[in-house]
């Protein structure tokens, strides 16, 4: 049973409030400007639930993909392994695409691919894959887990742009003495020797940064590494001049390699 109710306020504006409920159903409302508007929402709801076809979008048209985003980086974020970078990136997409301003209800397919295709032309393929990773499980998290009623993820839809060709190039000497003087004008100390190390060993950003002398071995020059991104165990050779910086290094038995070096300061 559906009712419509006309509302006016004090400054004489109408608006047209629809209740709709049937057994089975959760009882929904919601307003409208007009009464015409009004009445095709109600037929909608109404031939939705008789065809079994019925979703309730109260939260989806209650949360923007803002609002998502800001949970998901507060309750699943902090859970993985990676979670300091991808909260950093989670947070700058956040301030920089106007479509975090969408309400879920009426974020579409075509927006998604108007936004990234805009991104394109100011970061790489690579880059924009992995902002619409993210996007696409907020979104597939907000539907499992959360209650936001979505028939399908609009970022499914969207096709993705190419991922960039690898490249494999030493800096020249040039451009390495600029980022060693650029390194030693930092605040934190421990910069330009994990920038040297990374150089030297080709070793991830993630892995520097947690890095502990436990599983450092100077006496046999390797480094070990206990769990790396693929999940497996791995040695890291250290060639004379890398044990010769790590030398300098204040030592600690059970501590960090870079104390208080953050991924997010390396980035």
């Amino acid at each position: 049973m559906a009712t419509i109710t006309k509302r006016t306020d004090n400054l004489g504006d109408r608006t047209w409030q629809v209740k709709v409920r049937r057994k089975g159903f959760p009882a929904i409302s919601k307003m409208f400007d007009s009464k015409a508007r009004a009445e095709a929402w109600e037929h909608q709801i109404e031939s939705e639930m008789s065809r079994g076809a019925f979703m309730d979008r109260t939260e989806a048209e209650r949360n923007t993909l803002g609002d998502l985003l800001e949970r998901y980086v507060r309750e699943v974020t902090p859970q993985k392994k990676g979670h300091e970078t991808e909260g950093y990136r989670i947070r700058a997409l956040m301030a920089s695409q106007k479509i975090c301003e969408f309400r879920i209800a009426s974020l579409s397919s075509k927006e998604i691919a108007a936004r990234w295709d805009a991104r394109l032309t100011s970061v790489s393929g690579s880059a924009v894959n992995g902002e619409m990773n993210i996007l696409s499980h907020v979104i597939e998290t907000a539907r499992k887990e959360w209650g936001v009623a979505l028939h399908e993820n609009p970022v499914s839809l969207v096709r993705r742009p190419k991922h960039n060709a690898s490249r494999a190039r030493r800096l020249a000497t040039v451009e390495q003495d600029r980022l060693f003087t650029a390194c030693d004008s930092a605040r934190n100390p421990f910069l330009r020797p994990v920038v040297e190390l990374a150089l030297e060993t080709t070793m991830r950003q993630g892995e520097l940064v947690s890095l502990e002398w436990r599983y450092v071995d100077l006496s046999k020059r390797v480094v070990h590494l206990v769990t790396t991104n693929n999940g497996e165990s791995r040695g890291v050779p250290l060639s004379s001049r890398t044990t010769a910086l790590m030398v300098t290094l204040p030592w600690s038995a059970h501590g960090k390699v870079f104390p208080g070096l953050t991924a997010e300061a390396v980035k």
